[in-house]
């Protein structure tokens, strides 16, 4: 989680848990690209700028639909409605249970609670799925690839923009075929 190398340290520490921590590197990543492709204006470097640019607003966009998934809670009625009936469920059930079993129904009764409360449980955590724990989808590191991706394609342009200067086309020769 080394952003260091696309931001500097000041800003580095100041997108730690905070909201506006991805824009500011998407920003910077696309200050980067702009500058790499101004070093040398060459029709390369114009289709190269086009294809970051275009990674990076595709980078946006998937950010800006996880965010909107991660902000968009359940509806509380759902919430309330879906763990009123389950206690209610579970504690009708109990005591019938109880009831007509006697006292050995209480272990299967408490493992069947468990695994009914478990996918309540499971529910809310997939309410906000985009978080840092454990249980939750790992965008910090999608968004660490997508990144070694674009320095992996700004080192390839810089090595092609030196194997050119070392070893230039001769543009006047011409073959027939």
């Amino acid at each position: 989680q080394d952003i260091t190398t696309i931001i500097d340290q000041n800003n580095s520490n100041n997108t730690d848990g905070h909201d506006f921590g991805p824009i500011l590197v998407l920003n910077r990543l696309r200050q980067l690209s702009y500058e790499a492709a101004k070093q040398s204006p060459t029709t390369l470097s114009v289709g190269v700028y086009r294809q970051l640019n275009d990674q990076i607003d595709t980078l946006t966009g998937a950010w800006g639909a996880m965010e909107r998934i991660n902000a968009t809670p359940l509806p509380f009625v759902y919430v309330v409605h879906l763990r009123t009936f389950l206690i209610l469920y579970l504690a009708l059930w109990h005591v019938d249970a109880v009831f007509r079993n006697g006292g050995m129904a209480i272990w299967t009764l408490l493992a069947a609670s468990w695994a009914l409360l478990g996918i309540e449980a499971a529910a809310v955590e997939c309410e906000r799925p985009f978080q840092w724990f454990s249980n939750h989808l790992a965008l910090g590191k999608v968004c660490v690839v997508v990144s070694k991706n674009v320095a992996q394609t700004l080192k390839n342009v810089q090595q092609q923009q030196q194997q050119r200067t070392n070893h230039p086309r001769d543009t006047n020769k011409t073959t027939n075929t």
